[in-house]
């Protein structure tokens, strides 16, 4: 879940539907696809401000699933699709983060967020802000691939180490993380944002 930076209307310092691009669609700016032992793979764009909305789209539709019986029910009924674009397209237009796309297909299926650490003690390390799929591509191994895919990225700018955050009651999400390798250091924040305080856990992955 993400956590108390990247709250949009709680904090100014920390933190739909959209269509690929020509050069998208040529493969000029693709990741190189990951494949998935029988599924078909998926490719991974590069998300640029111009994606913000349908980033936050994204967020939402797997906020409102995901979440349910974990996060209040009117909370998730309420929240708007739009909720994080303005935060996404000013993050990724000042570089303070960078975010990949799933694509099955033409078919967007997820995205992840992810940069430097954003808290000093965390000087060095990069973070996996967030990792979300719609609800359709749960289940088929895209998380995998999407997850280490965003942590290739990382690699490739240095960061051996990272940090990220997880709801305490998303036990299908921290087994998940755990699977790859994270685990919990005994740090957590409790997030007030749904109007009943959700506490979040930090995981770590130091290198290996």
């Amino acid at each position: 879940m993400p956590n108390k930076a990247f709250c949009q209307k709680d904090t100014q310092a920390k933190l739909q539907k959209g269509t690929r691009s020509p050069e998208d669609k040529a493969g000029a700016s693709l990741l190189p696809s990951i494949c998935r032992k029988g599924v078909k793979p998926l490719d991974f764009r590069n998300a640029s401000p111009a994606d913000a909305a349908l980033m936050s789209r994204i967020h939402a539709l797997s906020w409102k699933s995901a979440y349910r019986g974990m996060v209040p029910g009117r909370y998730l009924d309420e929240l708007p699709e739009d909720y994080w674009t303005a935060a996404f397209a000013e993050w990724l237009a000042a570089g303070t983060a960078q975010a990949l796309i799933a694509y099955d297909g033409e078919t967007p299926v997820g995205c992840s967020v992810f940069g430097p650490a954003r808290e000093e003690a965390f000087a060095g390390w990069g973070e996996v802000i967030t990792l979300y799929l719609l609800p359709k591509a749960v289940g088929t191994g895209a998380g995998s691939a999407l997850f280490e895919a965003a942590l290739e990225r990382l690699r490739a700018m240095g960061f051996c180490r990272v940090t990220l955050w997880a709801l305490r009651e998303n036990e299908r999400a921290r087994r998940f993380y755990e699977r790859h390798g994270f685990s919990w250091n005994g740090d957590t924040f409790v997030d007030v944002r749904t109007g009943v305080p959700l506490t979040d856990y930090r995981y770590l992955r130091p290198p290996g």
